[in-house]
C-alpha cells in the first residue's frame, strides 16, 4: 500500500512513512529532527533520557512510561523495547524472551498497575502502523472511564485524511522555525481547526 506523497526538508522519503503513525505534533517534530540526521537515529537505539526516561533494564530490555505519544483514557502506557534493533518478533530469541517478563513485573509492581493490554507491532509497518522501526512491547492500562482503541493497521483512505494533518504540522512547524509570534493566527482558520487538538499528546495519570 503506497504512502501519500509528503516531503519534510531534510528527511529521506524512503523514511517519511514514519511521520504518516505519530499521533501528535511534538511526537511528529522529534520524530523530524531523528530522521534528518544522517544516518537517521532510531529513538531506541539512542536514548533521549529528556524524552523517554528508561527505569526498568537489563542486559536484554529497557523500559519506560510512554509520554511521547499515549492514548488518552490510561493509567500509562509502558514501552519495552528489545536493546537489539530487530523488527520481527521472530527474531527474539529465547534467553531475551525469558528476560522481558521480570522487567514488566517490575514496572506493574512500581506503578502499582496489573490490568491492560500488551500489544507488539512487528515487520511492515504498511501493515501494523508502527512509527518507529524497532521491535518493542506496549503495556496499556485504561482506567475503564472511557473506551481506547488501538490502530492495528491503517486504511489508505486513513492515510490520505492524514495527509492534511501532516501538512498542517509542517506549516506550523516552519512558522515556528522562523521564529513567528503567532502561529495560531497566521495558519488559515481551517489548518488551526484541524491541528490545535493534536498539538500535545495526552497525559498519563500515573507517570
Amino acid at each position: 500500500m503506497p504512502y501519500p506523497k509528503f516531503s519534510v526538508p531534510g528527511v529521506p522519503d524512503e523514511e517519511v512513512w514514519q511521520l504518516f503513525n505519530t499521533s501528535n505534533y511534538q511526537y511528529y517534530k522529534d520524530k523530524i529532527a531523528l530522521l534528518s540526521q544522517s544516518p537517521p537515529v532510531c529513538p531506541f537505539c539512542v536514548i533521549d533520557p529528556k524524552k523517554n526516561k528508561v527505569r526498568w533494564q537489563n542486559d536484554f530490555w529497557r523500559g519506560w512510561v510512554n509520554t511521547m505519544a499515549p492514548s488518552s483514557g490510561q493509567f500509562a502506557q509502558t514501552i519495552f523495547p528489545l536493546r537489539r534493533h530487530i523488527q520481527y518478533l521472530t527474531e527474539v530469541t529465547d534467553e531475551e524472551m525469558a528476560n522481558l517478563l521480570p522487567l514488566v513485573r517490575q514496572a506493574e509492581e512500581d506503578l502499582g498497575l496489573k490490568d491492560g493490554v500488551y500489544n507488539v507491532r512487528f515487520g511492515d509497518p504498511a501493515k501494523n502502523a508502527k512509527s518507529v522501526p524497532h521491535l518493542h512491547f506496549n503495556g496499556l492500562y485504561p482506567t475503564g472511564e472511557q473506551k481506547i482503541e488501538i490502530t492495528i493497521s491503517k486504511s489508505q483512505v486513513d492515510l490520505e485524511k492524514k495527509l492534511p494533518i501532516l501538512e498542517g504540522w509542517e506549516m506550523y512547524r516552519q512558522l515556528e522555525l522562523a521564529g513567528h509570534p503567532d502561529i495560531a493566527e497566521t495558519l488559515p482558520p481551517q489548518v488551526w481547526n484541524l491541528i490545535k487538538d493534536r498539538m500535545k499528546p495526552p497525559e498519563n495519570k500515573i507517570s
